[in-house]
């Protein structure tokens, strides 16, 4: 076996326990990206050694800017506010991705061991949760993980599996079968999102679908209109059906918003959503007075126990280690720095992969709505959640960027030797 084709087994092994195994097994992700890792920094150091690397677009130096200022900035904010230095391990996993662009920017990475590893990732996330709600009688399904993070990955990973439906190459034979197992694949990411009760990561799926007629431009507007009647009907279905779960759900965000009173020590202010919108409010308060230089980790808890201790809010809204949201987490501890790094975190990537969209291969075309759609959720997931807080919620999302980009500009790279 040559050295190219041993380089792309091993990214196949790593693809494969990153989303086919990732959220199933423990740290299954963790595995995978340490393979990729280490096949990365062998391949770049041999290309060194070998003079063999060759130049980046300005788009590739866009990326690699992004994965050096991000921690640069974090390293910062720690020097300014006196946390931990064990703040620092998500934001270094930036710096750790570029090799990994490289490798597969260089070696690519195959389209049917990604289609099957994403198929395979959500049918096992969906058994997961059907067997802990169903045989185990866990009120929320949760993985190996807290609930809201496997069912925004799982809601994820099942819309990636429905996008990979469209594009899977029409020379395979076994093209039909594929596409089935990517249908599974993409019913079991929703049914973890479904049963892990995670509703702010239910509209990720309605993200999807706009992308799909986005790209998908010469698609019939009868076949819009009809696609469009019947999850209306769907929806209206599951929305007043009696003792559906989506429904209580759908309902009790509602009633927590209409009852949540600020300053109150009432069920709805401790409920999900009424707890949520507190510390938002108070979040919004301690920006207020520090827009710059942000509060730090224990800063923010310190201040939130002394609005539970002067009655302002209560015990269990202070007891939260952040806001949960992804931008005012950032805001509120790391000043105008986290939240402008932050932004740069969401909108260089969606920038970059957007800007391919037209292309006429399918490759870059896949890549490029896969990416987008990877975005676009994540900033769903953020208004609910500080989810990049989690190491799963930065580690996917470090990992879904870097591959998708590698895959988009290795397809890219093809075409231009082609030519």
């Amino acid at each position: 076996m040559n050295q190219s084709a041993l380089l792309s087994r091993f990214i196949t092994i790593s693809v494969f326990f990153i989303f086919g195994l990732g959220m199933s097994i423990g740290n299954g992700y963790s595995i995978g990206a340490a393979i990729l890792l280490l096949t990365s920094i062998f391949f770049y150091i041999q290309q060194y050694k070998a003079k063999l690397l060759v130049s980046l677009s300005a788009q590739d130096k866009w990326l690699i800017a992004l994965c050096i200022i991000y921690p640069l900035a974090a390293i910062v904010s720690l020097l300014i506010t006196g946390d931990n230095i064990r703040q620092f391990d998500r934001p270094i996993r930036l710096l750790l991705s570029i090799p990994i662009f490289y490798l597969i920017f260089r070696q690519g990475l195959s389209r049917k061991a990604l289609f099957l590893s994403l198929a395979i990732g959500g049918i096992c996330i969906g058994g997961v949760a059907l067997y802990q709600v169903h045989i185990l009688h866990l009120d929320r399904a949760h993985g190996n993980t807290v609930a809201i993070q496997f069912g925004n990955i799982g809601v994820l990973i099942g819309m990636l599996s429905c996008i990979a439906i469209f594009f899977v190459p029409s020379q395979l034979s076994y093209k039909k079968g594929l596409q089935c197992l990517l249908l599974l694949g993409c019913l079991g990411g929703c049914c973890a999102s479904i049963l892990s009760g995670s509703r702010g990561g239910w509209p990720a799926i309605i993200i999807a679908i706009v992308l799909l007629m986005i790209y998908f431009n010469k698609v019939k507007w009868q076949h819009l209109s009809v696609a469009a009647a019947i999850a209306v009907a769907v929806g209206t279905y599951i929305y007043y059906s009696p003792d559906n779960y989506i429904h209580q759900r759908i309902q009790e965000s509602i009633s927590e918003v209409v009852h949540y009173k600020p300053n109150t020590n009432s069920s709805a202010t401790n409920s999900s959503v009424g707890a949520r919108l507190e510390m938002w409010r108070l979040s919004m308060k301690l920006i207020a007075e520090r827009p710059i230089l942000g509060w730090g980790k224990d800063g923010y808890l310190a201040q939130m126990q002394e609005f539970a201790n002067r009655g302002e809010t209560t015990q269990l809204v202070s007891s939260f280690g952040h806001p949960h949201n992804d931008l005012i987490n950032a805001q509120v501890k790391q000043g105008i720095l986290g939240g402008l790094t932050l932004l740069g975190l969401y909108l260089i990537p969606l920038c970059l992969f957007a800007s391919h969209r037209k292309s006429a291969n399918q490759a870059v075309r896949f890549y490029s709505i896969a990416g987008v759609l990877v975005v676009l959720s994540y900033i769903l997931f953020g208004l609910t959640q500080a989810f990049l807080r989690h190491n799963n919620g930065m580690m996917y999302y470090v990992l879904f960027i870097t591959l998708f980009w590698g895959g988009l500009r290795h397809a890219e790279a093809q075409l231009s030797n082609q030519k």
